[in-house]
């Protein structure tokens, strides 16, 4: 049949021997089929149309006709082909059999093994191996669902999903297709592949005009260099980029970073994070926590601020530090240097401390401390220009403290025991301070008696050099090396001069007692 004007019918052999089929003449048969075209055109243009088909068997009392050969159909915009189809006159539906296609408009196309149609809500029920393209996509499944109207197609039992503009393949167990709005929506087992990363989630859409994918629920992006998790955000596939908006974090070289809201850059490599942010590092056991983070991976370079909060993880507890900013820096063997900046305050309960800025270096395992650098360690208070605090294995083991170094600690209400000197280091056991070596230009005050009774007088002493032995935190003996000069005066006969050694300061009201006073 070349129109749906004209209808020609090819008989088969065994014509006379089956009886389903009404014979009369050739011609009668003819004009029948003929008027049956006609009468689909008649009816309006709601009605399936036969364009070509190289054979009609009617069966007697049925409202199925089937077409076998070369089968073209027409409804509205919509043009479908297969090699035989039952077309039902009563519900203006048909079923369709081998090499289905149906086309609509200039981009959609649909291809499969068999089919259901229904005109009356142009829905098409496509089955074995089924495939859609629309402009530059295409859907390979085994059964889907396509209204017409709305150009909107639907899966149930898996699908997988490419296109020719982009490396992406996109595959879920369910999922919906908008194509007037370029849209897919994707349920169970969501799996987009990439050459550079791969994205598993609950639930996702994504805009095929502008490859962007958007999120819904657990989902997680992994790829050689870092894996990203998030309940919701987007993902621009074209040049990219990520925001991510709930219960997100990025792991990347041992480190979690985390946030309410995460930018990310995979192209660059710098990452952006606001409000809660945590940066987590297991291997170097310290956390960092600060509503305002940025990281650059090619730099190797992370910047924290705003509420910054930074934890040392020790054997036994932790050491609590705040400041203005830290600034993380790798070098290429991949140690690790944290800068904190001004007003930098620390708590561990057992020590504490305070200066300008601190440089965590990994590398050599030390806290160094600078401008103005104080320590609290139980009694006992020391400050120096400089402060190098040694660790090993997460624990205090040593400190240096370098020029116009002092300790100080009071004695009772009589005044303060001193030590000063041009440096002194300070060795821990168990995380307590236990001896001290003070070098250059040693002076020392302290009150000499029992603990608890009014001291018999105050010591005065200087030398090149003196050893200080602590129990408890508490100088039990000094040993005095190199040409000392040591006097002791009587309690009542002290020069008030002489209880203060030059440079000294007690600076208690700036020592952290709790883990708050550190914002203080």
């Amino acid at each position: 049949m070349k129109s749906s004007y004209y209808c020609s019918v090819a008989l088969p052999k065994t014509f006379f021997s089956i009886d389903v089929v009404i014979a009369i003449s050739l011609l009668c048969i003819t004009t029948l089929f003929s008027n049956h075209c006609n009468a689909q055109v008649s009816n309006g243009s709601n009605r399936i149309q036969i364009v070509n088909a190289d054979e009609l068997i009617k069966k007697k009392n049925s409202t199925a006709q089937k077409f076998i050969g070369n089968v073209e159909l027409r409804h509205q915009e919509v043009r479908l082909y297969c090699d035989s189809t039952y077309l039902y006159l009563d519900s203006n539906s048909l079923d369709a059999f081998g090499h289905v296609k149906i086309l609509q408009g200039d981009s959609i196309a649909m291809f499969g093994d068999s089919l259901h149609y229904s005109g009356n809500i142009k829905e098409a029920i496509m089955n074995g191996n089924v495939r859609l393209t629309d402009r530059d996509l295409e859907l390979n499944t085994t059964s889907m669902t396509y209204d017409l109207n709305d150009s909107l197609g639907k899966y149930t039992n898996g699908a997988t999903i490419t296109s020719t503009q982009n490396a992406n393949v996109l595959t879920s167990k369910i999922g919906l297709y908008f194509s007037k709005g370029q849209m897919l929506e994707f349920r169970d087992s969501v799996e987009l592949y990439n050459p550079e990363y791969t994205m598993i989630s609950d639930t996702l859409s994504y805009s095929t005009l502008s490859e962007i994918a958007y999120f819904s629920g657990p989902t997680f992006i992994e790829s050689d260099s870092n894996l990203i998790y998030t309940e919701n955000g987007w993902y621009d596939t074209k040049i990219n980029q990520t925001a991510l908006q709930e219960n997100s974090y990025i792991i990347s070289d041992g480190q979690k970073l985390s946030g309410d809201s995460l930018f990310y850059d995979r192209k660059t490599g710098v990452g952006e994070v606001f409000n809660n942010m945590q940066i987590a590092d297991t291997s170097n056991s310290f956390i960092i926590n600060g509503n305002y983070g940025w990281h650059n991976e090619q730099l190797k370079k992370s910047l924290i601020t705003d509420s910054l909060l930074l934890i040392q993880i020790f054997e036994d507890d932790s050491l609590f530090l705040h400041g203005d900013t830290a600034l993380i820096l790798e070098d290429s063997t991949g140690n690790q240097n944290i800068h904190v900046f001004h007003q930098v305050k620390f708590f561990k309960p057992d020590f504490q401390g305070a200066a300008d800025s601190i440089i965590f270096n990994q590398e050599e395992e030390t806290i160094n401390m600078f401008y103005m650098p104080i320590l609290w360690s139980e009694e006992n208070q020391l400050f120096a220009d400089f402060i190098s605090i040694k660790t090993n294995s997460n624990s205090i083991e040593s400190m240096l403290l370098d020029e116009n170094t002092f300790l100080i600690s009071e004695a009772d209400t009589f005044g303060y025991n001193q030590v000063k000197g041009r440096q002194m280091n300070a060795f821990f056991e168990n995380q307590k301070l236990k001896r001290l070596e003070v070098s250059g230009n040693a002076q020392s005050v302290y009150y000499v008696g029992e603990e608890g009774k009014v001291p018999v007088g105050m010591n005065h002493a200087v030398c090149s050099n003196m050893t200080l032995q602590v129990i408890e935190n508490k100088v039990e003996e000094i040993t005095f090396r190199e040409e000392p000069e040591a006097t002791l005066y009587p309690m009542n006969s002290i020069n008030p001069k002489l209880k203060i050694l030059d440079d000294f300061r007690w600076e208690e009201q700036k020592r952290p007692k709790k883990l708050s006073d550190v914002y203080r």
